[in-house]
């Protein structure tokens, strides 16, 4: 974890927007489901 703020590359980005992608659908499904 500490190696993508001591070096930032492109596949270290990339993984870290993979994860916000994933939190942010996972957020929806729950807030779908559990809101409507």
């Amino acid at each position: 974890m500490s190696s993508i703020f001591h070096q930032p590359t492109k596949h270290d980005l990339a993984t870290v927007a993979g994860y916000v992608l994933s939190a942010a659908s996972l957020a929806l499904i729950v807030y779908i489901l559990f809101g409507a």
